[in-house]
């Protein structure tokens, strides 16, 4: 849609006054009513900062926030998980039995099998192998547990295949770490763990895999009825959740004649699928789509597919007749979707009746997909809106403060979703054992920058050295966990510019963190108390998104109805670019100087064969700067800025690291139906 004739003797003077524009960007503005400027913000945030224009909040800059606290929020659900696998797997061990359940050969073998499968658990997860292991079991579980940690392997080990030694494909370069898992050896190891665990195939129509699964059961025979229902059942939901089944009245075996009649029971679960796996693997949005597209080689169509059906347009319009089955099937799977994904959908609805000509137009749809996808790669990484009195003055109206993007619909799920999320929050048990667990990643990091130091007492030698300027900055912190003085009363720090130092007290931190991580109560006590002064920065920012959603869903009527802004509502507006920033961890004026890590990709489909592997994935570059001009109450077009998404796909033949990504994103290029509303930014002098 283009502009009016009228529109456009508007927008041209308002153009020539606006800040320097590319001739290209400037063509599109005035062609579209908007443009994506092409050149990358530090955080989506950034450009509400002190902007050259009236603020436009875009559904994106909103999202953006929402996925960084979503993104915390899988975090920190991750660490619990993570602290109670690392007790219950050795306490599992400990507990299997001593002899198989019977004389016959399947139980022998389930017998086997399942020392085999918690031993290689335990490896995968502490880096050890667990005390009593033999030789044979030894020599497996090392084997197997070498093919993860390299991700080098196309099969399940024997041990886990049928009576005819069958096992399906799998690709064990998938066992690789995924960002937020990478640099810690404790979180690689948790990472791959729980992939190996949701990966392994289980053939219950085989007796001895059926055997292993109930010499699993058995284990837990001792355990007490309530710790099954409000600590063990937790930790392993999903209907194909091996553990899940197992778990039924286990406690109960131990009772005379029960084991039988359990084991009896547990079989006829077992009938009711074949899609067992040691744990459940979620299946996130996208990815039924790509199990679907792919024998056909289509599955880098997954984007398109899954934006049509959440009522894009565009990308509807992109799509062929082959894509249609597996269109129907996703409109289908999102019948049943609340929350996060009716958001998106509101942002697809027809527009407002109220709403500006712009918001009718393909641009806009273009715009949209992009947030969509943008969201959509975020979602996966984590998995990461009025007639009133006008002020004249030479014939020249007020501009206006700002405008909200008029889908009312997209404020109040959204804000519906943070609302559930932040009733849901930890316990204050569980949030002071996650500080714990946070505060010993921190000291692993730091370990990394202490053996990162390599400087002598030349002053000159510590330029530029980024290790050691990390170390200096946790140098109260070192010094409290690691006095060099037996003596209280001894102030005496390090000297961090003494590379021997620097060597002695990474030996002397890494000595804490691994009786911490073997569950020493003393290093316990040591790390929680370090940590007992955090406080919970997650649960307050997820009440202040969701009131901040509400808010705009109220802002965003208002202005459909020509309603004036409020004193309140022109103070939100001024402030929103840094209460985006706060929401997003930027405590005080840091929002100013953001970290450069807005990058994210996620893996959505992968086409393994023993010849080749290409992996498909979801990602967003950093952001960029939206440019549209939006009526005020008299019509006049008012130039407005906000931020946007940029959704990028791409294709490897293995997942790039945390910092390959954000090295790489912008050299990727964006998606072609972008192209007509994405401009070159301005030249600048030397250019």
């Amino acid at each position: 849609m283009k502009p009016s004739a009228a529109w456009l003797s508007l927008l041209l003077p308002a153009l020539a006054q606006a800040a320097p524009l590319s001739e290209d960007a400037a063509t599109k503005l005035a062609n579209y009513g908007m443009v994506v400027i092409d050149e990358p913000l530090t955080q989506g945030f950034s450009a509400c900062i002190g902007p050259e224009h009236p603020v436009f909040v875009t559904s994106d800059s909103l999202l953006m926030a929402y996925h960084r606290l979503f993104e915390e929020d899988v975090a920190q659900g991750e660490l619990l998980d993570l602290a109670n696998q690392r007790e219950f797997w050795p306490d599992l061990w400990k507990k299997l039995p001593a002899k198989p359940l019977s004389d016959a050969a399947s139980d022998h073998e389930g017998h086997r099998r399942c020392r085999l499968v918690v031993a290689t658990a335990l490896r995968l997860l502490t880096g050890n192998l667990p005390e009593g292991s033999g030789g044979e079991e030894k020599a497996a579980v090392e084997a197997e547990a070498g093919r993860v940690e390299k991700g080098e392997g196309t099969n399940a080990p024997q041990w886990l295949r049928d009576a005819k030694g069958n096992s399906p494909y799998i690709s064990y370069q998938a066992f690789r770490p995924g960002s937020f898992h990478e640099g810690v050896a404790v979180l690689e190891r948790y990472y791959r763990f729980r992939k190996w665990l949701q990966e392994m195939p289980l053939d219950l129509a085989d007796e001895a895999t059926r055997s292993m699964a109930e010499h699993l059961g058995f284990s837990l025979s001792g355990t007490s009825p309530g710790h099954l229902s409000s600590v063990l059942r937790p930790m392993f939901p999903g209907k194909t959740c091996l553990f899940s089944a197992i778990l039924r009245d286990a406690w109960r075996t131990a009772e005379p004649g029960r084991l039988e009649v359990w084991r009896v029971g547990l079989r006829e679960i077992f009938k009711e699928r074949q899609d067992w796996r040691f744990l459940h693997a979620m299946t996130t949005a996208g990815s039924e789509i790509a199990r679907e597209l792919l024998p056909a080689g289509q599955v880098e169509r997954t984007p398109e597919v899954l934006a049509a059906a959440l009522g894009s347009p565009l990308a509807a319009g992109l799509l062929g007749p082959e894509h249609q089955p597996a269109l129907a099937a996703e409109k289908q799977r999102q019948a049943e979707t609340w929350g996060y994904f009716q958001a998106l959908q509101a942002l697809h609805a027809a527009p407002d009746p109220r709403a500006a000509d712009l918001l009718r137009s393909e641009a806009w749809q273009r715009k949209q997909l992009n947030a969509t996808l943008g969201s959509w790669a975020e979602y996966r990484y984590a998995l990461q809106l009025s007639s009133r009195e006008e002020m004249h003055l030479m014939g020249l109206s007020k501009q206006p403060e700002g405008f909200i993007e008029p889908v009312p619909d997209f404020f109040h799920h959204l804000g519906k979703e943070a609302e559930s999320k932040g009733r849901t929050g930890l316990s204050p048990k569980e949030f002071l054992r996650i500080r714990g667990i946070q505060m010993a990643l921190r000291l692993e990091k730091l370990s990394g920058h202490l053996e990162g130091v390599k400087v002598t007492h030349d002053k000159n030698s510590i330029s530029g050295n980024d290790d050691y300027f990390e170390v200096s900055r946790q140098e109260s912190l070192l010094d409290r966990l690691l006095p060099k003085s037996d003596d209280a009363r001894v102030l005496d720090s390090w000297d961090w510019m003494d590379a021997n130092q620097c060597r002695l007290a990474r030996e002397r931190l890494e000595g804490l963190l691994q009786r911490y991580w073997s569950g020493e109560r003393e290093a316990l006590e040591i790390l929680d108390k370090e940590s007992a002064d955090l406080e919970d920065d997650l649960s307050p920012r997820w009440a202040a998104l969701s009131a901040t959603c509400f808010r705009l869903e109220a802002m965003a009527e208002r202005q459909l109805s020509g309603k004036p802004w409020r004193e309140s509502d022109i103070g939100f507006l001024k402030g929103y670019g840094a209460h985006l920033g706060w929401l997003m961890f930027y405590e005080g004026n840091s929002y100013l100087s953001p970290d450069d890590d807005a990058p994210r990709i996620a893996r959505y489909a992968t086409d393994a064969s023993p010849q080749q592997t290409r992996v498909h994935h979801a990602a967003v570059a950093r952001p960029r700067r939206l440019l549209l001009h939006y009526p005020d109450q008299a019509g006049k077009p008012v130039l407005c800025q906000g931020a946007v998404y940029s959704f990028r796909h791409v294709e490897r033949d293995r997942t790039p690291t945390r910092a390959e990504w954000n090295s790489e994103a912008e050299k990727v290029p964006r998606p072609a139906w972008m192209d007509p509303i994405t401009g070159a930014p301005a030249p600048t002098k030397g250019r």
